[in-house]
């Protein structure tokens, strides 16, 4: 499941606008039930993500509610974005529960 999650975090950085962005087009990262349209437009502002590291932790952060199964850091620079995943078994693929900077 690491590596699932970590796929998520390389494809999250490489999405790109396709055509007019709904935040229910689900097609932007195969792992993924759906992007939320606030990710999506932090992922284009911050762009781009060059020397980017990408750290996987189980669990969920320390200030969350328990319910992240994963949780993703996309680091760049000085910037260290938190995106906190839960794993859905109906659909094979990760819930973005939330994210911080």
């Amino acid at each position: 499941m690491e590596a699932r999650v970590m796929k998520i975090g390389k494809e999250l950085v490489m999405m790109e606008t396709k055509g007019d962005f709904r935040s229910n087009e689900n097609f932007l990262v195969n792992d993924v039930v759906n992007v939320g349209k606030s990710l999506f437009n932090l992922i284009q502002t911050l762009k781009p993500f060059d020397n980017v590291r990408f750290n996987v932790e189980k669990g969920d952060i320390p200030y969350g509610n328990g319910s992240a199964d994963y949780t993703l850091e996309i680091l760049k620079q000085e910037l260290n974005l938190k995106v906190r995943l839960k794993y859905d078994s109906n659909y094979d693929r990760f819930h973005l529960l939330g994210f911080l900077t």
